[in-house]
């Protein structure tokens, strides 16, 4: 999902230029819905076995909350852009938990791999908030691509698995993943 922004950028840039002055919020909403996407999968384990859906009850009056409390401070001073810092605020605020609670209950025990990636999230936004010159987008991907080859994130059989999967037409992504298992 990463990849989305540099892509975007081009896209809007070119494309829509009327459009140039949105692109931040576009970048900070990007990052709301890319931070949670890998954690929502420990939901589903944390359900199945711990068979207790209260954890969420309280996650989701926290979120609900949350929103509306960085909603009322920030619309109002930033206009749209707070309204995209109140989304990923919930969205990191909601993530910890989540990865907390699963640490917590054993239902996730990270080891250095799940470490490298579960802290390159809080990096790979600040960089796209703080820094980001279309350029190095790609350089980052790169950095990225080098990191998941470097920890061995991939493994042999999970690219089978995922061959298992592919359709005929997406048959080159097997081939990236091969070069990074």
């Amino acid at each position: 999902m990463i990849i989305l922004i540099p892509v975007g950028e081009v896209v809007i840039n070119n494309f829509f230029p009327e459009y140039e002055s949105g692109l931040q919020v576009f970048i900070l909403l990007l990052i709301s819905t890319t931070l949670p996407f890998s954690v929502m999968s420990l939901t589903n384990f944390i359900v199945t076995f711990k068979k207790d859906l209260r954890p969420f009850l309280i996650l989701s009056t926290l979120n609900g909350g949350l929103v509306l409390l960085t909603s009322f401070l920030l619309i109002p001073r930033m206009g749209i852009m707070g309204g995209a810092i109140s989304q990923v605020i919930v969205a990191a605020v909601s993530s910890s938990f989540t990865v907390f609670y699963a640490i917590r209950t054993s239902v996730f025990l990270p080891r250095k791999k799940d470490i490298g990636i579960l802290s390159m999230f809080p990096l790979i936004g600040i960089y796209e908030v703080t820094i980001d010159p279309p350029f190095l987008d790609f350089i980052l991907i790169l950095v990225i691509l080098l990191a998941f080859k470097g920890f061995k994130i991939i493994s042999k059989e999970e690219v089978q698995i995922v061959e298992g999967f592919l359709p005929r037409r997406l048959s080159f992504i097997s081939s990236i993943l091969r070069i990074l298992s």
